[in-house]
């Protein structure tokens, strides 16, 4: 689903951490805190990025692997270099190429912020699940319904489209998912969480758009204007994040 090269693009990638920095919630303290993860388990991660939440998971295994999966190998190189573990296996591929990753069974199947790249995301879900082990959990973690409400009217307010894609993406397709987890295990958790991201300035914000997959080149004054109008004394977003863990 991805629109242009800032959705793996690990410049961009990195430069979208940095910018969302002030957070009002610990995000990984948020996700990991509510994985049963055993010391033994063995890990399939997809859509890795540059490494985040592999290194969370690194830190909780001490006899078992983790698999990790991106389809940029510039990503994967720098995740190479931050997480030297003989427990650690990176692969470059495409999500939907389960042949290329997929050789043996998982306790934990995750994918955060990336399983909505996938060409045909019920039929990669019905594939991976067949790797779970007896017991196994698949687990999703994306946006969903409230998501970028602040930046998102800015754009629409400066007439800048927004992909239906990336709207999909960005609120319903987690809980597409949902419906699609709970016709398919019978134990199903969901939680849902807002977490604000402040920004010290318009041009901050603007700098953040610039990293993300519905930047339009050539409103950057308008949208400095529009934010100046819209939030002339806080400028936050508001990021509405979903878990979703089948057993």
């Amino acid at each position: 689903m991805a629109t242009n090269r800032n959705s793996t693009d690990t410049k961009a990638l990195l430069q979208r951490q940095t910018l969302q920095s002030r957070q009002t919630l610990n995000f990984n303290s948020w996700i990991f805190d509510q994985i049963d993860i055993h010391p033994s388990d063995d890990v399939l991660e997809l859509c890795c990025g540059v490494g985040t939440q592999t290194q969370a998971f690194i830190n909780r295994l001490s006899t078992g692997r983790i698999t990790a999966v991106d389809i940029n190998s510039e990503s994967l190189d720098q995740v190479r270099i931050t997480i030297n573990s003989d427990r650690a296996e990176f692969v470059t591929s495409d999500i939907d190429d389960v042949e290329n990753y997929a050789n043996e069974t998982y306790d934990i199947i995750f994918c955060c912020y990336g399983f909505y790249y996938s060409r045909n995301p019920n039929g990669l879900f019905e594939e991976l699940r067949s790797f779970l082990n007896d017991g196994g959990r698949f687990i999703l973690v994306g946006p969903v319904k409230g998501n970028n409400e602040q930046i998102f009217r800015v754009v629409r307010e400066i007439g800048c489209p927004i992909e239906q894609k990336i709207l999909y993406s960005s609120e319903a397709f987690m809980l597409d998912q949902l419906a699609n987890f709970l016709s398919s295990f019978s134990k199903v958790y969901f939680s849902r969480v807002t977490n604000r991201v402040d920004y010290d300035s318009a041009s901050e914000l603007l700098e953040y758009w610039r990293n993300t997959t519905f930047y339009s080149p050539g409103h950057d004054h308008q949208f400095l204007n529009k934010c100046y109008e819209l939030y002339p004394d806080e400028l936050s977003v508001t990021k509405s994040i979903a878990y979703l863990e089948g057993v």
